[in-house]
């Protein structure tokens, strides 16, 4: 053999050895650690990347027993796609040539490269061999994301790298379609308020509909069939208004049912028995149909909108007096009942609470609070009809919260006294006293803006 032909034959063999050892390096250690899914049954060998930016980039795939694909990442009408080709591959010395499978077109590129050793790049070649186009080599890559299960990229979410499938976008979740959902819902609330901050009017239903309405009547014995009654009257006028409500009525009222459809309620009504089931006194809880339903499980359980606003009406304790008192409580009895009546929900997302033990006293309350006025200021309005205002003093659990107590003084009329004993009922008349029935806490410029804001 000649000098010559020596020559050629060991720089083949050169570029063979420096290929197949620079090509089959990660197949044991670069990647031990960073296997496909089961699932997936054909091996990754070698990926090769070409990145014009974010929006664009080419990725080629060559697995074993000679396959490959090409995906190609690219954003038409603002939407991201992602689109492959598959075929077959071979290496000759170090050329690589491909073979489409099938005759549809995706994206034109070249079917053969050079790949040079020195810089990890597959740089396309001209059919003849002679012209090689440099801005377009694909880079080598050993990023372990392509030999994860899936992936996620910034602008084109989460990204397959099973073979064995085409559509290389992992389609979202469930649960992260509704995030999305809300996230821009958002947006549009927050275009909407923009343009009404410095209204004094009515908020328009484009805002309104996005408001969601939980109304809850607990078991009341000869009451609860009254107190549903108000309720809907309560729930017809907000539906009305442009409102989304939900109404849950004893015996319908079970609390894994309260705790689901309570979630996301920007406003959260209850209207039943009171409880002594609290987290620092013994006020608090919710009565349902099945059952009495401690504070800290409302804290635990209940997930309302961010600045939600929950109210209580005719509810024992809930304004401060309640239907078993045979004597004024006192003022200092009557912030605690409220305080912790609250707090449970103000551990959730809760940011106000109202509390009124007067029938027909809600729509009102609405009438003023979709008109953006503070709580502040409709505490003042509706306490004054029934009642004196006792005092507006700093909430003991949230220095930036305030509270606020109303009463009505004693008559000089009897007034009856229901209790129960044994599940029996018994009334008697006893002499009235002072009483507390309308009550707050929130921050006191809390309003509807704040309900509806991020």
């Amino acid at each position: 053999m000649s000098t010559k032909k020596i020559s050629l034959f060991l720089f083949s063999l050169l570029v063979i050895l420096i290929s197949n050892s620079t090509l089959n390096a990660n197949t044991d250690d670069d990647f031990k650690k960073s296997t496909l899914n089961k699932k997936i049954n054909v091996k990754l060998l070698q990926v090769f990347i070409i990145e014009k930016d974010a929006k664009e980039k080419d990725i080629l795939k060559l697995y074993e027993k000679g396959n490959y694909e090409f995906i190609f990442f690219q954003y038409q009408n603002n939407k991201p796609k992602v689109r492959r080709e598959k075929g077959s591959y071979s290496w000759r010395s170090a050329i690589l040539k491909l073979e489409k499978k099938g005759d549809a077109e995706i994206k034109e590129h070249a079917f053969k490269f050079e790949f040079d050793s020195l810089q990890g790049k597959l740089i396309p070649v001209g059919k003849l061999g002679i012209k090689k186009d440099f801005l377009n080599a694909l880079t080598l890559s050993k990023d372990q994301k392509y030999w994860q299960e899936t992936y996620q990229d910034s602008l084109f979410g989460e990204i397959t790298n099973n073979f064995n499938v085409s559509q290389k976008i992992v389609p979202p979740k469930k649960q992260e379609i509704e995030k999305i959902k809300e996230l821009k819902q958002q947006d549009t609330i927050n275009l909407l308020l923009a343009k009404v901050q410095s209204d004094t009017g009515l908020l328009a239903k484009d805002i309104l509909k996005y408001i969601k309405v939980v109304i809850v009547v607990g078991p009341a014995e000869e009451r609860t069939k009254e107190f549903i009654e108000e309720q809907k009257i309560n729930a017809e006028f907000l539906r009305k208004m442009g409102l989304n409500v939900i109404e849950m009525y004893h015996p319908n009222a079970r609390w894994e049912d309260v705790v689901s459809a309570s979630e996301g309620a920007h406003v959260f009504i209850y209207n039943g028995h009171g409880s002594n089931l609290g987290i620092n006194h013994p006020t608090g809880g919710l009565c349902l149909s099945d059952g009495i339903f401690h504070s800290q499980e409302i804290a635990k359980e209940f997930k309302l909108h961010k600045n939600a606003l929950v109210i209580f009406n005719h509810v024992c304790g809930g304004a401060g007096s309640s239907a078993s008192d045979v004597k004024d409580i006192g003022l200092n009895e009557a912030l605690a009942r409220v305080g912790e009546y609250a707090y449970p929900f103000f551990q959730t997302s809760a940011t106000a609470y109202y509390a009124n033990n007067y029938s027909e006293c809600l729509i009102p309350f609405f009438e003023q609070f979709l008109r953006k006025k503070p709580i502040k200021n409709i505490y003042n309005n509706e306490a004054t009809i029934y009642c004196k205002i006792e005092c507006i003093k700093t909430y003991n659990y949230n220095t930036s919260f305030a509270i606020g107590i109303s009463s009505l003084p004693a008559s000089n009329e009897k007034r009856t006294l229901i209790e129960y004993h044994n599940g029996r009922k018994k009334t008697r008349l006893i002499n009235d006293f002072k009483s507390y029935n309308v009550a707050f806490v929130a921050p006191p410029d809390y309003s509807i803006l704040n309900l509806l804001s991020e």
